[in-house]
């Protein structure tokens, strides 16, 4: 965030135990800012009401979660589901939006996919995921949006597609276009990164050739 502070998307526990999705590290003083308690990012009252209602779902789908920050705001986003959380650092307030529009398919937990977590049968258990839509990346803009990429159940020519859903920091919803070219076979094959002072977003993708060569792309798109 600065030349001394680090922002920190993961559990970690304050000196009491709580759990926090959200904290700052301030490297100079050695220190932890807890931000955001862990049940927030499920939208749950407490750790007992996730434990009962959302616990599963969170162990089988994912924990990857996704922040940014512009200003006094920190934006965050867990995989399992598209509700961007906006929290002020200096009030602690928190607010959530998030556009779920008809390419956006939730992911769910089934008996099916359970037994196939439970017995280690990772091909079959991945490509249950295929069926779903998976948040992969979140970023903030200095013009002051918030921009989100999900990788949607839709498939062509047997990739998944790649959408980018565009916010103003308000949370009103602005757009969602598809980024073209960019390949993968499942939701954990693409790395992201967002460069804010030129606007310019890359993807990298692999491709496995019938000989199992990898060949790995690099694709850019300006935002505008």
């Amino acid at each position: 965030m600065n030349d001394k502070e680090i922002l920190l998307a993961g559990d970690k526990y304050d000196k009491q135990g709580k759990a926090y999705s959200i904290s700052i590290y301030n490297h100079v003083s050695k220190k932890y800012e807890y931000l955001l308690p862990f049940e927030k990012s499920y939208e749950e009252s407490s750790i007992k009401e996730f434990l009962k209602k959302s616990s599963k779902k969170y162990n089988l789908i994912g924990n990857d979660i996704f922040c940014d920050w512009l200003g006094d705001y920190i934006f965050h986003v867990w995989t399992g589901k598209l509700k961007i959380i906006k929290l002020n650092r200096i009030t602690k307030e928190i607010s959530y939006f998030g556009e779920k529009t008809g390419n956006y398919i939730q992911p769910y937990v089934t008996p099916e996919i359970e037994k196939a977590y439970n017995q280690r049968k990772n091909n079959l258990f991945f490509s249950f995921g295929n069926n779903m839509s998976f948040v992969r990346y979140l970023f903030t803009m200095n013009s002051g949006h918030v921009g989100v990429i999900y990788m949607g159940a839709k498939k062509k020519n047997k990739n998944l597609v790649v959408m980018l859903q565009i916010y103003k920091t308000s949370g009103e919803f602005i757009k969602e276009v598809e980024l073209l070219n960019a390949q993968a076979s499942n939701y954990n094959e693409l790395y992201y990164f967002f460069r804010k002072d030129k606007d310019l977003f890359y993807i990298l993708d692999t491709e496995t050739s019938k000989d199992f060569d990898q060949f790995y792309k690099i694709h850019e798109y300006r935002i505008e």
